[in-house]
Parts: C-alpha cells; structure tokens; sequence
C-alpha cells in the first residue's frame, strides 16, 4: 500500500526447513522399556501444584499400545492468515512425531472436525465409521478450564487489523501423513467407540488450538474427560487461538496443568526411545503476524514481530528485512522486532553455524 495513505504492509514469507542437530532437553517426560517387546514404558506427566505453580513430574507405567494420540484441527486453511500459517508450521515436527508413535504401537487418530467432509471415502475413515457403538458410561462432572488469554484482538496476528472472518476449509493440511493404520474420526462417539476397541488408557492430543478446539470440540478433552478417559496435551505439538502466540501458550499449559490435565514434550519422549534422532532435525520458525505475497498482513504505523522455535538447545533465529536468505551472519534474533514501513522478512533456525 501507499505508505503516504497512513497504510503500511510488509510480508512474511514461509520460514525455511533446515536441518539442525538437537542436544536432549532437560526430560520433563520418559519413556523406559520394561519388557523385550516395548510394550511397557513409564511415562511422566506434568501438572502444577496449585498454590506455588511448581511443575510436579507423576511417572506411570502404560503399554504403549494402550495410548491413542489424537490429531486435531490440522486445516489446510483458517480465517486467521497467522494461525494458519503456524499451524503449517508444525507439520514437519508433527509427522516425525506421529511416525515414533506409530513405532511404539500407539494408534494414531485424525480429527479434522468441520473439514471431515474430505476424509468420507477414505479407508481410514471408514474404519472408524466400521466399530460398533460402545456403551456410554455414567458420565463425570468436568469443569471446562477458562484457559485463553483475552485481549482486544479477535485473531492471531495483533495489532493492525483482524482477519476477516470467513470459512473457506477444506481438509486438513495437504503434507500432513495420514498411514493405512490411521484413523479418521468424528464426533464423541467415533472416538468413544475407537477408546472402547482399542482398549485405550490414555489419549495424547496434538494440534490447534489448546485453549479452544483441543478442549471443547467433540473430540476433545472435555468430552473424553466426561467420559472417565484420561488426557493429556502434547506442549511442543500445539498451539494457540490467542494473542500474543508465546505468552498465550504459556498462560494456556499453566492454566491445564492446574486445574484440568497433565502435559508432555512428545520430542523428549521419543528421545528416550531413540526415535528422536539428536543429529538431525526439520523444524520451522514461526512468524506472528504472518503474513505471504499473496497474502499480506496490512497495518498502521508500526507492528510488532514475534519469531519462535520449537524448543531445543543450543538453537538460535537469524532473520533479515531485505529478503535475503538469513545466514549464519545475519542478525540474531533475541527480542521483538518493531516495524515502521513496508518490509519483507525471513528467518531461520540455526544451530552450531548449520
């Protein structure tokens, strides 16, 4: 836009993939094998103790086999140009981790709610579609956690404008991978019946978003928590509907890991197994706001950027404003950056200079 019609525009474009070497974090959840199968492992949840906030670690032993990791709200497309393109983000990561779980016998369910239309004659959905109806069982009083940041913005990407709403999704997101021994899901009851056939002890959520859609859809925790199934929540696989992204998700796992449900680092825990490789990994930098070329993100005056990572040691976030490939000499990101004019931004992980 004319900068002399008090309208300034700059565009993001999508962070790079890059190959990085991980150092194990600081595990806050494992997985040991007790028997030659790998069929027994001992898994650490985090909760908070509600007086002092201080993470509590619980260890328990479950068959891998017995834990269902539930994908949700993975779409293609979202109303809000920043969170979509976060969600877009995580794939990468979110495919790595769903191929450890399936290593460790864990079953692997989609749940792309409003967009299922897509998934209908896939096998993978008519599998779901084929269990029969287990019975319900009597139901259990669960508080639904108040768990999103407020503030004046109605979508992900702050100050500026608000994306529009509208409704153009489809599918999930196009490269994530969905295996013949997958699941496609719908509703409480699908998922119910999935529990009930599987024998599911504990289900593991993935996805968008943690304060809303992973808690009150028909899918959710709220719903499987009524229903007596305990869960859990992927920290390092999810995101938020709220502003600002980091400080958002924060507020969010602290909220949930006081009043509602454990959390775990889904990396650590393939780590411990091996499934986790420490000398290469595909992550992307996440942008807010986000904007693409075909897409800007349009404000007055000035914006604020925020970049992030996935967690890992030893990483750090280089970017330039001249759309010139970030390298290892370029300027390190470490507070955000305030823009004042039309600008195209690129950032990229780096570790050890690669």
């Amino acid at each position: 836009m004319d900068s002399k019609a008090g309208v300034l525009s700059y565009t993001l474009e999508r962070t790079i993939l890059v190959t990085v070497k991980i150092i194990p974090l600081l595990i806050l959840l494992s997985l040991r094998l007790f028997s030659a199968e790998g069929t027994v492992v001992q898994v650490d949840l985090r909760t908070r103790d509600p007086s002092t906030g201080v993470a509590i670690q619980t260890r328990q032993a479950i068959d891998s086999a017995r834990i269902g990791v539930v994908v949700m709200d993975m779409w293609s497309y979202h109303w809000c140009m920043t969170c979509a393109e976060r969600a877009a983000a995580l794939v990468p990561r979110m495919n790595r981790a769903l191929a450890g779980a399936r290593k460790l016998g864990m079953t692997v369910v989609f749940t792309p709610t409003s967009a299922i239309a897509a998934y209908e004659n896939s096998p993978q959905r008519k599998a779901a579609q084929s269990l029969p109806d287990a019975p319900w069982p009597t139901l259990q009083a669960v508080d639904y956690p108040q768990c999103g940041l407020k503030n004046a913005f109605s979508c992900r990407c702050g100050p500026g404008i608000d994306c529009p709403r509208n409704w153009g999704g489809d599918s999930m997101n196009r490269a994530l991978e969905i295996k013949k021994s997958d699941l496609v899901a719908w509703g409480t009851r699908e998922l119910w019946n999935i529990v009930q056939a599987k024998k599911l002890e504990r289900l593991v959520y993935v996805g968008i978003a943690a304060d809303i859609c992973v808690l009150g859809k028909g899918e959710g925790m709220v719903p499987m928590r009524k229903l007596g199934v305990p869960c859990a929540l992927a920290r390092d696989l999810t995101d938020t509907d709220s502003y600002p992204p980091e400080e958002a998700l924060e507020h969010t796992l602290r909220i949930l890991e006081t009043q509602f449900a454990p959390t775990l680092d889904f990396a650590d825990m393939l780590a411990e197994q091996g499934l986790w490789p420490g000398t290469e990994s595909v992550e992307m930098v996440r942008i807010q706001p986000w904007g693409k070329p075909r897409r800007p993100y349009f404000f007055k005056e000035f914006t604020t950027v925020t970049l992030e990572c996935a967690p890992q040691l030893g990483r750090e976030i280089r970017y330039t404003l001249d759309g010139v490939e970030p390298a290892v000499t370029s300027p390190l990101y470490s507070q955000p950056i305030i823009l004042t004019r039309q600008t195209t931004l690129r950032a990229r992980a780096f570790r050890e200079g690669k």
